[in-house]
């Protein structure tokens, strides 16, 4: 894939996109079934309903980065980090996200179930309308958050710092 390109419809299979730079792309509408996104960069970039299906992103950055209604299931995100990114829409079910690190950003909306984020930084996200069933929230710093319309049923908060979070 090459920078600052659109890319349309297309479908991937067995890929290997591992230590790649994806800076400034819109990306409309693709499918990927166990590919490998490790170690990459992907910075300014523009996803729209995209369906990751088994893929790899250990050890990539996204960084300001837009989501909408993006797909992932049974993708890893081992030590895998997000930082000022929107993923409106999005949804992450069954992943494997030890490691993950979020930093700011808005991911409203966004389909969050059973997801360890104890010990997390987790300051200033904006989760309003998100689905934090089950989430593991325990030691997690979540000041300044918004939490307002998100669902909590089973989420674990103890010893959470709520601080200014709504």
């Amino acid at each position: 894939m090459d920078q600052t390109e659109t890319m349309e419809h297309r479908q991937y299979s067995d890929a290997d996109f591992s230590g790649g730079d994806l800076t400034g792309g819109i990306y409309i509408k693709c499918t990927f079934r166990a590919c490998d996104f490790q170690d990459c960069i992907l910075e300014g970039c523009r996803f729209t309903d995209w369906v990751f299906h088994l893929c790899e992103f250990g050890g990539s950055i996204f960084r300001r980065c837009e989501m909408t209604n993006c797909t992932f299931r049974l993708c890893s995100f081992f030590s895998a980090e997000f930082r000022d990114c929107k993923l409106l829409g999005s949804s992450f079910s069954e992943c494997s996200t030890i490691g993950l690190l979020l930093q700011g950003g808005n991911w409203s909306y966004t389909v969050l179930r059973f997801i360890d984020f104890s010990k997390g930084d987790l300051s200033g996200i904006n989760f309003q309308g998100a689905d934090l069933t089950g989430c593991d929230f325990t030691s997690a710093n979540l000041s300044g958050c918004s939490l307002r319309q998100a669902v909590v049923h089973q989420a674990v908060f103890r010893k959470a710092d709520l601080r200014g979070a709504d």
